[in-house]
């Protein structure tokens, strides 16, 4: 793991070639062949697509539009939808069945009987990860723009738990900010469902990242339960299309003694 100051060369490259297989279209597709090796947790699905503004925004007879969203603007409308056929090409290779996710009370997806999953949507890509619950617990995914020094100023006070960038002299570096972020946002998304308590970003701290795509954050804080501080989460990180994506798997098995969540 990186214990040392972030420089620009070090960062990680991008997956695959932006835009590579990947139609300007709102059709999904399992992109597993373009992430690094063991970025799918075992007997997950994944599908992504890239759409356009607009595409279908209206949800369409086959994916209708909650009524929640009914006087969202375009670029929302557009997105549940992708995200929704992500999620149904996902659930039809887990499961067999031309599912997907209703929007809870919360606007967090419904999953079907039996399945955890989570959904992402970033400038026009979708994406999103399904498992069953046997295998798992939780699972969160995040798409995100990397962030401009602009942006990671602007953010990083928010964002950052005290000390947190201290290990690698980073400051508010753009990509350990973005990543911090991504992370966060990838750790509620698997955590939500089962606490039911929201939380903020200072409830965790990033500790460690490596250049192969991996890192592990650190609860900070108490959300009841066998979920205590201390608790460590792996996450993996990558660049897809051009944006940070990060995903984090918790399994079904009891927390392990030393503390850590596989």
């Amino acid at each position: 793991m990186i214990n040392a100051p972030i420089h620009p060369g070090d960062l990680p490259h991008e997956a695959a070639p932006a835009a590579a297989g990947l139609p300007v279209t709102p059709l999904c597709h399992a992109p597993q062949a373009w992430l690094p090796e063991d970025f799918v947790p075992s007997a997950c699905q994944l599908a992504a697509a890239h759409f356009a503004l607009g595409t279908d925004c209206q949800g369409g007879a086959d994916i209708p539009l909650p009524a929640e969203l009914e006087q969202a603007s375009r670029q929302r409308r557009a997105e549940f939808a992708a995200g929704r056929r992500c999620a149904r090409t996902a659930l039809l290779s887990l499961t067999g069945r031309p599912d997907y996710p209703a929007m809870g009370p919360e606007r967090a997806p419904l999953w079907p009987t039996g399945v955890v999953g989570s959904i992402s949507h970033c400038r026009g890509h979708a994406i999103a990860l399904v498992g069953a619950t046997d295998r798992y617990r939780g699972l969160g995914i995040d798409l995100e723009q990397p962030f401009s020094t602009t942006q990671s100023e602007d953010l990083g006070p928010l964002v950052l738990a005290r000390g947190e960038s201290a290990p690698w002299d980073a400051a508010l570096h753009p990509f350990l900010v973005g990543l911090s972020f991504s992370a966060k946002e990838s750790l509620f998304k698997a955590l939500f469902p089962l606490v039911r308590r929201r939380f903020d970003f200072a409830a965790a701290e990033l500790i460690e990242w490596d250049l192969q795509g991996h890192a592990v954050l650190r609860l900070r804080i108490s959300l009841g339960g066998e979920w205590q501080p201390g608790l460590r989460f792996p996450v993996r990180h990558c660049r897809f299309q051009g944006l940070l994506l990060t995903r984090i798997a918790i399994s079904a098995s009891p927390v392990s003694a030393r503390g850590s969540v596989a």
